[in-house]
């Protein structure tokens, strides 16, 4: 961008030329323009896949939640997303997941969190949100040791609760790298 501003002083005209190089602004307000874009479209996702559960016959609610974590981990580009429910304090059989990535095995049955996930189980059950993004980030040995042998580098949890009791688990799950979670990250998954 140039601009030119003409100066009338004792000496005569001058002219001052101002020269600003756009590029990074450009590029930041396409990067701004990106995100925006992103979130709408899951948002956009969230709206079409809330409708979808109205009057869903009970049959076709496991295979519904299926496709919905599918969805929601293939625009969040995780590596595995996993739905479990609490009962009893611990996680029923058979979580409902989605792992539709190249390499990804699937969740292996859990056993009981309190023996193989102490931290995780009581940051769910307090009702936090709970993230690492890498295992460096998980503070309990037990915990980053049970991440290890399943695999899981990074995670983010997001508890469900009714009437404050918590009554299910939303899983954000990668398995082939490390992986920092934004705080819009974390809010949208919330």
């Amino acid at each position: 961008e140039v601009t030119l501003n003409p100066l009338k002083v004792d000496q005569g005209l001058f002219t001052l030329v101002s020269v600003v190089d756009l590029t990074e602004r450009q590029e930041l307000e396409q990067a701004a323009s990106h995100v925006l874009d992103q979130k709408l479209e899951f948002e956009r996702l969230i709206a079409e896949l809330s409708v979808q559960f109205i009057n869903q016959p009970a049959d076709q609610v496991i295979e519904a939640i299926r496709d919905a974590i599918r969805q929601i981990g293939e625009t969040l580009d995780v590596d595995r997303c996993s739905f479990f429910r609490i009962v009893d304090g611990e996680p029923a059989p058979g979580p409902i997941a989605w792992w539709g990535r190249a390499g990804i095995a699937a969740p292996v049955p859990m056993t009981p969190l309190k023996d193989r996930f102490p931290w995780t189980r009581d940051a769910i059950f307090e009702g936090n949100v709970l993230s690492f993004s890498s295992l460096d980030d998980v503070p309990s040995q037990a915990d980053r040791d049970s991440y290890r042998a399943v695999v899981i580098r990074a995670a983010v949890m997001v508890p469900i609760a009714v009437s404050g009791q918590v009554v299910g688990v939303l899983g954000f799950k990668m398995m082939r790298s490390d992986r920092t979670w934004t705080e819009e990250t974390l809010h949208t998954m919330r």
